[in-house]
């Protein structure tokens, strides 16, 4: 190899500077997409809330709200964990094998990736994050539902009317969303608290 095809070793830089790069795209692509998940799924409760309080005569917004939150916080979750995944393929791999190339602790040459863990605010911001998912994906489909079955109360009263058992159907099925949504964010929160 000539001096200007350069060294190995700035070869291997170069790769992982090209790493780091994708790396840290692939980071801001996914926490985009998070972002706008978040935007459809809070502007769908907004939608629903308008339609059961204006109207309200249609089971099925009860159930696209459940089915909804579920998918949301799966999708919302599941990019999380792969931010989190792809951070620390930068901090223990890209770091540490650039470090050694070029001769220098990790946290010297990456900083904002291999700064360690600010034990003093971490219990805050897991307090948070659970707060703010239990608010978002089971209090506010919860808040809808109590809507909803308030105006159809007499409806559930009445159990002798054809349309009633489409409606009881409906909320039971709901219920079973509701309860996968519950236990999807119970546990995010035990891995959550395991992983800190």
């Amino acid at each position: 190899m000539t001096n200007a095809e350069g060294s190995p070793q700035q070869e291997q830089l170069k790769f992982l500077l090209a790493d780091f790069a994708e790396t840290k795209s692939e980071i801001a692509r996914r926490s985009s997409l998070q972002r706008l998940v978040l935007a459809v799924y809070v502007a769908a409760l907004a939608f629903v809330f308008r339609e059961l309080v204006t109207s309200g005569d249609s089971s099925f917004w009860l159930l696209a709200v459940w089915a909804s939150a579920a998918l949301a916080f799966q999708f919302y979750a599941r990019e999380g964990l792969e931010i989190l995944r792809l951070s620390r393929i930068i901090r223990d791999r890209t770091a540490c094998r650039a470090a050694a190339l070029i001769g220098c602790r990790k946290e010297d040459l990456l900083p904002s990736e291999t700064d360690p863990e600010m034990p003093q605010t971490l219990s805050r911001r897991i307090s948070y994050d659970r707060s703010f998912n239990w608010a978002l994906f089971l209090g506010a489909p919860a808040t809808l539902s109590a809507i909803f079955v308030l105006k159809h109360a007499q409806e559930f009263i009445d159990v002798s009317r054809c349309s009633c058992t489409i409606l009881v159907g409906t909320v039971l099925l709901s219920a079973v969303i509701a309860v996968r949504c519950a236990v999807l964010l119970i546990r995010h929160a035990s891995h959550a608290a395991q992983d800190a």
